[in-house]
This record gives structure tokens, C-alpha cells and sequence, in this order.
């Protein structure tokens, strides 16, 4: 377990009934969680039975300073959870070899376990300095994947965007500029026809003026004059139709370059 968390943890069994040499109480924090998980394990004996799971162990920990840093120490209870668990230490209580320890180190020989009663304890060591450190790194790796995300994601937004609108909309402006080129074209072609209708009426009123004499010719002349002016009011009515036409598109082309951002 230490090996998997980088060594940043330490991991270690204790118990008053100790084994192996190496796991007995030794520090002041063993003394005191010790005493505290005995305390809960009494409790349990005068109470209710332990249910399906054992009994409900509450850890204990505190901070210390351990050579100048400061470490969090933990405690859990580790109960006799199976019936081999009981069996196999209170073999191990009777031989002659495991009293002596017992005795040697004032602790009562011969002891006999029940299921889930308190046998041993798993201590943690957490130094608080390397797991902030370990923290902060993983939070900048954390702040630089989802900065490598949202740049990635606002590519495709970007890209989304300029397909389904801006693009379209760009297009639709050249089509409006093309289009209004088009009106152009019409409205100065009804200019022309105008000002020639215009030169037509003039034509004909000097060529009356030269045939006031001749009745016919000035009643022919009339005809054609009254024409003349029926093609001017056209013309002219199709210049103002088209001149309406290229206002109406100038400002839609101004709505669109708007929504562009142009100016």
C-alpha cells in the first residue's frame, strides 16, 4: 500500500498483543489511540451484540510535529472479523513462548478473544506538507488539462459558428452586393429611358411647332407626342420602382454587415 501511494503515506499494524516485535506499542500516540479504541472496545462488551458486521469503530487521529513537519496520525480498529482470526491468535496465546513475552512485557498472559473483539489497530502517518504539495500538482494538472479543453472546445464552437453562421451569412452579403449591382444596372437603364423619352417629347413638340399648317400632320404629331409622354410616365415610374428596390436592399445589406461586425 505504501509502495502504491508513491511513499507518500506510511502504513503500519500495532496491537498490546503484539507477535511480531516490530508492531507493539512503542510511541505516545499508540498509547493514547490505543487507549481510546480499548475504551470503545469495553463499551461494546456491555452493550448490545455486534451486528452482522461487528461493531461500529470509530477511528481516532490527531496532528503532531514530527522533526519540524507537521504529520497527521491515524488509528482504526482491526477486530477479530472471523472465526480463523479468533481461533488461530488465542492458539497462539497458550504457548509457552508467546507467555513469556506476555509477561515480559506486563501484559496479562493467556488472553482469549472473541469475535470482533479489539485485537490490533492500523496506524496511517500522513505528512500534511507533501500531500498539499501532492494536491497543488494535481490541481495545476487538473487547471491545465481543462485549459487544453476549453481551447480544443472553443476551436470547434469557433468552427461551428463560422459554418452555420458566420459563413452563410457572408455569402448572403455578397449575394445582396451582386444583387444590388444588378439594381444598379436597372435603375440606370430607366434613366436612359427616361431622358430618351424626354428627348423623344422635345422632338416632337419642335416638329409641331414646324406643322402648326398642316392639321393631319400636326394631329399625327400629337399621337405620337401623347405616346411619348405615356412612355415617359412609365419609364419614370420604373426608375422610382427601382430606385425603392436598390434603398430597401441597401439597408438590408447594412443589417447584415451589422451583424458581421462591419462598419
Amino acid at each position: 500500500m505504501a509502495a502504491k501511494a508513491g511513499g507518500l503515506y506510511s502504513y503500519g499494524l500495532v496491537s498490546l498483543w503484539n507477535l511480531n516485535e516490530k508492531q507493539g506499542i512503542q510511541t505516545e500516540f499508540h498509547r493514547w489511540a490505543w487507549a481510546q479504541l480499548a475504551s470503545q472496545d469495553e463499551q461494546f462488551s456491555r452493550g448490545d451484540p455486534p451486528g452482522k458486521t461487528g461493531y461500529d469503530w470509530k477511528p481516532v487521529y490527531r496532528f503532531e510535529n514530527n522533526q519540524g513537519r507537521q504529520v497527521l496520525r491515524y488509528m482504526k480498529a482491526d477486530p477479530a472479523s472471523a472465526p480463523a482470526c479468533v481461533s488461530c491468535h488465542n492458539n497462539y496465546e497458550q504457548r509457552p513462548e508467546v507467555i513469556a513475552v506476555r509477561n515480559s512485557q506486563g501484559v496479562a498472559a493467556g488472553r482469549t478473544w472473541k469475535l470482533h473483539q479489539l485485537m490490533g489497530g492500523v496506524e496511517v502517518e500522513i505528512p500534511v506538507d507533501q500531500v498539499a504539495a501532492a494536491a497543488a500538482a494535481g490541481r495545476n494538472k487538473m487547471l491545465a488539462g481543462l485549459g487544453s479543453v476549453f481551447l480544443i472546445g472553443f476551436g470547434l464552437l469557433f468552427g461551428l459558428i463560422y459554418t452555420t453562421i458566420i459563413n452563410p451569412v457572408e455569402t448572403s452579403v455578397r449575394e445582396v452586393e451582386g444583387f444590388s449591382q444588378r439594381v444598379d444596372s436597372v435603375v440606370g437603364c430607366s434613366k436612359k429611358l427616361l431622358l430618351g423619352a424626354e428627348d423623344q417629347i422635345k422632338s416632337c413638340q419642335d416638329a409641331q411647332s414646324l406643322a402648326a399648317g398642316n392639321a393631319q400632320f400636326a394631329d399625327s404629331l400629337q399621337g405620337l407626342s401623347r405616346a411619348a409622354n405615356e412612355n415617359a410616365k412609365s419609364a419614370e415610374e420604373s426608375a422610382v420602382h427601382c430606385n425603392q428596390l436598390d434603398e430597401s436592399f441597401g439597408h438590408l445589406k447594412g443589417r447584415l454587415l451589422k451583424i458581421l461586425g462591419s462598419s
